[in-house]
């Protein structure tokens, strides 16, 4: 699958995202709404007490008004909540259909799902995980959440997301996975150039590496410890490849593994990066990455 060329669309179609049907009751979501419809309709009477309190006419007191003396409250009480659960339900269904549908496919497809993890990659099941830790990017903090999981024959793969970045893995939030390329290549650090690069000195081991195709090398900054591999490695197909992705992640690749980080939230970034790993994985040679699919039908 080339997904420089694809359209989500299609990726949205296999996971059936817009099935309204699926996941339409979550416990998660029922105590949400039930709170909250407690707290709005405890907010109300007490707008209400006090909008009387300011009221003039004295008869008000102790007759017309009930909510002062909280004759009616338990009633008020009952009919609101009854009103907004529902309401505030519907919404946070609507906001998160996505989320559940994309979830549930994860699940028929052998995907593992946990909100929190203390040790994501050891609960993958990947070989090294202290490995994948000195990888750049490799780096698990308090504030990612949301992991899948599964392994491909050998191979694990992991993906989150994360509101705070970690270390020096990012510089926003994001979403990110995590493949075990089941190949040994060079350190190649690869992303989008951004204006921040004009002018700037690289430190360290990797450095910057150029191509013979210069729409290539205006797009893309790649840097590398072995400059004589990596030219073999982004050949035509790869290159071709990168430059028809219409959201390139950064990707890392170092010890056997690739990590790939995409800006941005929700669901849709998920399927990008999936899309991505699977078309990149097609496009380039064993050499950096074997092939593998994880949007599967």
């Amino acid at each position: 699958m080339n997904t420089g060329l694809s359209d989500i669309g299609n990726a949205e179609h296999a996971i059936g995202l817009n099935a309204w049907s699926r996941n339409f009751f979550s416990w998660r979501m029922l105590l949400k709404a039930c709170l909250s419809g407690i707290v709005l309709t405890a907010c109300s009477w007490i707008l209400w007490v006090w909008v009387y309190a300011q009221m003039d006419d004295a008869s008000l007191r102790t007759s017309e008004f009930p909510y002062y003396r909280l004759k009616h409250f338990p009633l008020e009480l009952i009919l609101t909540f009854a009103v907004m659960t529902p309401v505030m339900y519907l919404g946070m269904w609507a906001k998160a259909r996505k989320t559940l549908a994309f979830a549930d496919w994860c699940h028929k497809h052998g995907w593992s799902y946990a909100r929190r993890l203390s040790n994501p990659l050891m609960t993958a099941g990947f070989k090294n995980p202290g490995q994948v830790h000195a990888v750049k990017m490799g780096r698990f903090g308090s504030k990612h959440r949301d992991f899948f999981w599964k392994d491909f024959n050998g191979r694990k793969v992991i993906m989150n997301r994360f509101d705070i970045p970690c270390g020096d893995d990012s510089s926003k939030p994001g979403v990110r996975i995590v493949v075990e390329t089941g190949a040994k290549a060079p350190e190649i650090d690869f992303r989008p150039k951004s204006i921040t690069d004009l002018g700037s000195i690289h430190l360290g081991e990797i450095q910057p590496v150029r191509f013979e195709l210069d729409v290539f090398n205006r797009k893309w900054l790649v840097k590398t410890d072995d400059p004589r591999k990596t030219y073999g490695i982004f050949d035509q197909a790869t290159i071709e490849f990168l430059l028809n992705t219409r959201e390139p992640p950064h990707v890392h690749v170092n010890e056997g593994i690739l990590i790939a980080y995409l800006q941005g939230k929700g669901i849709h970034k998920r399927i990008r990066l999936m899309e991505f790993v699977d078309g990149f994985s097609d496009a380039v040679p064993d050499d950096l990455i074997l092939p593998i699919e994880l949007i599967d039908d």
